[in-house]
């Protein structure tokens, strides 16, 4: 499988690409990544020594919504194979981005125009992270901003993709999030109490949104796809 991977040095992503490196699944000759971002993601030299032939990076200020694109376009002669998913990690809040704007910009923009050069270049799947309580017509910014995203993606046609809706990330960031790490204590607690239809919405581990995500790659099912990664632990 090949592998458009955008977002490698945040929360989720790093821990899906360390996955993906060190996964049985994914350890043929015929796979590869493609990581685009503004910092190389930190993988264990031996590991990445061994690897070399899998993972290639390339430099690219991702608040430029038009060069990722045209880098995203140009990754099928840079994999020497058609990619077969654009994974996207990217993500962000007000508080980090600064505004709403700066915001909608990373959440919204670049995640739509990231998908679209990746559908116009013939990847036929798409998988992203969006939000357990994302909704185009909500109240909050931040939710409505995630449920726009996901109609905007829908719209686009990919033969499938896969919604990643978590609920309360946890676990180490680089940029610590004051909100995160004030309800993770919380939450933790709460969890053994959010049982049946009421169990997505349990705080999770980056690490344990990866490991979905690596599951989801196996599904070959077709169409849009909503996943909740508190199903798979």
């Amino acid at each position: 499988m090949r592998i458009v991977l955008l977002g490698a040095t945040g929360l989720v992503g790093h821990h899906l690409l360390l996955q993906l490196l060190t996964s049985g699944y994914y350890s043929h000759l015929d796979n590869s990544i493609m990581v685009l971002g503004r910092n190389k993601p930190s993988v264990p030299d031996a590991l990445h020594n061994a690897l070399n032939h899998q993972i290639d990076f390339i430099e690219t200020d991702l608040v430029d919504k038009e060069e990722t694109a045209r880098l995203i376009s140009n990754t099928q002669s840079n994999l020497h194979s058609d990619a077969d998913i654009l994974i996207c990690c990217l993500g962000t809040t007000i508080k980090q981005a600064g505004s709403r704007q700066a915001f909608a910009h990373v959440d919204y923009d670049l995640v739509l125009s990231s998908a679209k050069a990746a559908y116009a270049s013939g990847i036929k799947r798409m998988m992203f992270i969006s939000a357990i309580n994302a909704q185009s017509n909500s109240q909050l910014f931040y939710s409505r901003t995630k449920g726009q995203v996901e109609q905007a993606l829908i719209n686009l046609g990919f033969e499938q993709l896969s919604i990643i809706k978590p609920s309360l990330l946890i676990g180490q960031r680089k940029n610590r999030r004051m909100a995160e790490s004030l309800s993770a204590p919380i939450m933790k607690l709460l969890n053994p109490l959010l049982r049946g239809r009421f169990k997505k919405y349990r705080a999770v581990e980056g690490e344990v949104v990866a490991e979905c995500m690596i599951k989801q790659l196996k599904n070959l099912k077709q169409g849009v796809l909503e996943v909740y990664p508190t199903d798979y632990n």
